[in-house]
């Protein structure tokens, strides 16, 4: 009810009457709560009731939110935290609900459509009609409800000293949103220049007939953000983090890598460390730095990064968990799995319980919980995530988006450390042929997924197969990647074991020694990945008759902590020295470390 419905003076009741009643239906749409207390209206008489519609303000809607605390239905439904939806209705949304619920039908909107418009002003941007009450009208309001004690004062001096406070604020307020609307058009037509003259490089009369690539594109707008936006660094360094991050998409790491460096460099200058831009920017360098192998340097950022969010942002904000996320990302990359799951298991509960269970990122943390799975080797834990990974995923992002192609691919490579190779099979072809026609055929994910595939091509003995796959995988890994990238080294290694397999222990061996001394440089001589080298290098000199360094290099694969007892006991290759008494006191420790739950892994 509107207050002059509730006044006993027999107003005339017009179309203000349902300005006032689509404020409260606003009023309930942005909080989920009326602007007065249904509660307080049971208990109170019926002539109480009246007086609290005619004379009773509301408190805004940013206001009483925070009043509610954690209740909030709408910060729910938002799936937001009420400080931060208390942020957004702050100014122009408390503004216009006001001025629709003012108590004197005067100032309120004349009509539903005179609302409507401030509404629809609100939502392009411009500046609203209400504005907050002046300083003059909070003294009427105030004389209405002490008229007698004002009374004795001397009402002018007052008034006067108001309205020169009134035209001070709303001098400032003009010439702020002056001045902002001013810098924001400014960086719109910044921005438009440089994408307009970006794209004139496809012109006919500047390509001269040739055929410009998006890569092409990109590679020209990274050379000309230093130069043509040198005198905005506002505004240079959002396009350096925009093209950084359209080249990280694309698996070009090294030109992203560049761009985001420059970025953060420029921001923490004009911005500061602990502004949001600058924080997401570091994140995504603290992403690529993991990408690159460069795990200390990844450590280091991620870690300054996600103290900063959680002092600013507070611990449960959506940019805070996804920092976190890459940090136990950095952890499982250095074999800590401990320090990961304890990471990732709180992250998880807290975005089940902020964002909801199918929420993209909660099945992101989902994802990186089943590789420290993986890493662990908890495979039946592992297997049951990526089922509700894949399910979820087709469901919440559809069947060809990338994540939910990882999640079927690493479904597969459970499948494939299973021995089910005919339906790891499936899966990986599927993954590949996806991969090809959505990402490129040298697309990181895509190389991984062809490796992948060799890699059961050859546990099925189909060894030509896969020799050509990891042949055309290794060869696009060196050009995409680099010789000395990580997955480069892995593609070494697999297909050395490939060439093992068929009888070519020259070839083999060279490819091995590559790898081990590339992974040895990267990640330091004592990282489990490298007991992997050494083992396979085991291998081939049992298959060479070679007993003293098949023994020595087995050893240093004990050493490093990679140990495969159920591969031994099957693996031709150590047939000859089964009954070596040397080599049987070493399988004996292997078969313990087994028993104990150390590390056995593959690429």
């Amino acid at each position: 009810m509107s207050p002059e419905q509730a006044d006993s003076g027999g107003e005339d009741i017009d179309t203000r009457t349902d300005v006032y009643s689509l404020g409260v239906v606003l009023y309930e749409l942005l909080i989920g709560a009326l602007p007065l207390s249904t509660a307080d209206f049971r208990k109170a008489a019926f002539g109480e009731l009246l007086r609290k519609l005619r004379d009773e303000d509301a408190l805004p809607p940013s206001t009483k939110l925070r009043t509610m605390g954690q209740s909030s239905v709408a910060a729910q439904n938002r799936r937001t935290e009420p400080a931060v939806l208390a942020r957004q209705l702050r100014g122009d949304l408390d503004a216009i609900t006001l001025k629709a619920l003012e108590k004197d039908r005067s100032r309120r909107y004349g009509s539903p459509s005179d609302l409507a418009a401030d509404i629809e002003r609100y939502l392009h941007d411009q500046a609203v009609l209400a504005t907050a009450p002046s300083l003059t009208y909070r003294t009427h309001k105030f004389v209405r409800r002490h008229r007698w004690g004002v009374a004795a004062a001397s009402a002018l001096a007052f008034a006067l000293i108001a309205l020169a406070l009134t035209m001070a604020i709303q001098s400032a307020r003009i010439v702020r949103e002056r001045d902002r609307a001013n810098r924001e058009a400014e960086t719109a037509r910044r921005v438009t220049d440089f994408l307009t003259g970006l794209f004139n490089v496809s012109d006919p009369d500047k390509a001269r007939g040739n055929r410009i690539t998006a890569r092409e594109i990109l590679d020209e707008g990274g050379r000309r953000i230093e130069t043509s936006l040198s005198n905005e660094p506002e505004i240079q360094a959002r396009m350096l983090a925009t093209i950084g991050n359209v080249y990280s998409g694309l698996g070009l790491y090294p030109q992203a890598e560049k761009l985001v460096k420059q970025s953060v460099a420029i921001q923490q200058r004009v911005l500061g460390s602990d502004h949001p831009d600058t924080l997401t920017s570091q994140r995504l360098l603290g992403w690529l730095e993991t990408r690159a192998g460069n795990h200390a340097r990844a450590e280091k950022l991620l870690r300054d990064t996600l103290d900063r969010q959680r002092r600013v942002n507070g611990p449960e904000h959506t940019d805070t968990l996804k920092t976190a996320t890459y940090l136990a990302d950095v952890y499982y990359q250095q074999a800590r799995y401990a320090e990961a799951e304890k990471i990732l298991a709180g992250v998880l509960e807290t975005s089940r319980r902020t964002r909801g269970a199918e929420h993209p990122e909660t099945l992101s943390v989902m994802h990186s919980m089943a590789l420290v799975y993986d890493g662990k080797q908890l495979f039946d834990k592992e297997e049951m995530l990526w089922r509700q990974l894949v399910d979820a995923r087709r469901l919440v992002l559809g069947a060809d988006h990338p994540s939910t192609i990882t999640s079927i691919q690493n479904l597969a490579y459970v499948r494939f450390r299973r021995r089910e190779f005919a339906d790891a099979e499936k899966l990986q072809r599927e993954v590949v042929e996806t991969h090809r026609r959505i990402l490129g055929p040298e697309h990181p994910n895509t190389l991984t997924a062809t490796g992948n595939l060799a890699n059961t091509l050859q546990a099925e003995g189909r060894l030509g197969e896969a020799e050509k796959l990891q042949r055309e995988t290794l060869d696009a890994r060196r050009r995409v990647l680099g010789p000395n990238h990580l997955d480069t080294l892995y593609s070494t290694n697999n297909l050395a074991l490939v060439l093992q397999d068929e009888g070519r222990y020259g070839e083999a061996e060279a490819l091995y020694r590559e790898a081990l001394e590339g992974e040895r440089r990267i990640l330091g001589d004592n990282h489990p990945d490298i007991g992997i080298v050494w083992y396979n290098l085991a291998a081939l000199a049992a298959h060479r008759k070679d007993r003293r360094n098949s023994l020595a290099y087995l050893r240093q694969a004990l050493e490093h902590g990679y140990i495969d007892a159920e591969f031994m006991t099957t693996d031709e290759a150590w047939k000859s020295l089964r009954s070596d008494p040397e080599y049987r006191a070493l399988f004996t420790q292997i078969q313990q470390r087994a028993a104990d739950g150390q590390r056995t892994t593959a690429h």
